[in-house]
């Protein structure tokens, strides 16, 4: 195993395509990946996060509308005091600069 990743699209979002893709990449390179489930609150991003003890947060988002929930989740995290321990990548096409 090469490190712990929590993944997964925001709440009240539809990206499955590139969550599944960066999920292959990260089993791939030997990854252990962890999905805090379908439609996940805040809450379970960083019970996930407990949980794995995982290096690495992924938060996707494809809906311009649900874009927010990325930075709620990054907010979450700081003030539980858990992003110190882990870097967070944001991404789908809403914060791909065009």
């Amino acid at each position: 195993m090469t490190g712990r990743v929590v993944l997964d699209t925001v709440s009240r979002d539809l990206n499955e395509i590139g969550m599944t893709l960066v999920d292959t990449m990260f089993t791939a390179n030997r990854f252990q990946f962890t999905e805090p489930g379908i439609d996940p609150p805040t809450k379970a991003f960083i019970n996930a996060i407990k949980e794995t003890k995982a290096e690495i947060v992924g938060v996707a988002a494809l809906i311009k509308a649900t874009m927010r929930e990325q930075q709620t989740i990054n907010d979450a995290l700081k003030q539980d005091g858990v992003s110190d321990q882990e870097k967070v990548m944001v991404g789908g096409a809403p914060v791909t600069q065009r």
